[in-house]
């Protein structure tokens, strides 16, 4: 089932926690992701949808509906994520956070949900995330380190996915709250 109630996204989880973490501080959170989006739609609305709002934090997490065929290879991806990272930084004084994404499931799923077959190719994307981070100096919240993590210890995905495919469910949202208040720890 797919998550429908914006309450239960992770933006909103992070949200709270943030309010929780920081009563004294008023948060504003504008949530500029459109389901479906890939960064070269991010990069053409990066101007009219978060520079124009002068953020203190931007999240960026843009990599599961990366199609290589028509898109490019995980390089290609590198490279506009690193565009879409310098424009942020150059416009903004917005610190930064890189996403990884949750995992998706191998072929197979896909073919029994009526999709071509095809490979994740997100394990590539998510070495690029990895290393732009790294080369832009910006905040890494590895969300797929986790998930790995969850599959090497028997959990299986499938019960973090709310479409058993790649979108993560009400617990995979709090996974991904939970791991970028890591990054508000003192």
């Amino acid at each position: 089932m797919e998550i429908t109630d914006a309450r239960e996204s992770y933006v909103e989880k992070f949200r709270l926690a943030l309010i929780d973490k920081y009563e004294q501080t008023s948060v504003s959170v504008l949530n500029a992701g459109i389901a479906g989006d890939v960064l070269p739609m991010m990069l053409k609305r990066t101007e009219r949808d978060v520079v124009r709002y002068d953020p203190d934090l931007v999240l960026i997490n843009g990599s599961l509906n990366w199609d290589d065929k028509t898109m490019g290879d995980a390089k290609a991806y590198k490279a506009l994520l690193k565009t879409l990272v310098q424009k942020l930084k150059a416009e903004t004084e917005a610190d930064i956070i890189l996403l990884t994404p949750n995992g998706d499931l191998p072929s197979g799923l896909w073919e029994s949900l009526g999709f071509p077959a095809t490979v994740p190719t997100t394990p590539a994307r998510c070495d690029m995330i990895r290393e732009v981070a790294r080369e832009e100096q910006v905040c890494l919240a590895d969300v797929r380190a986790l998930w790995d993590q969850a599959a090497e210890a028997g959990i299986p995905w499938k019960l973090l996915l709310a479409n058993e495919g790649n979108h993560p469910s009400v617990e995979g949202h709090e996974v991904y709250a939970k791991i970028l208040m890591k990054l508000f720890e003192e």
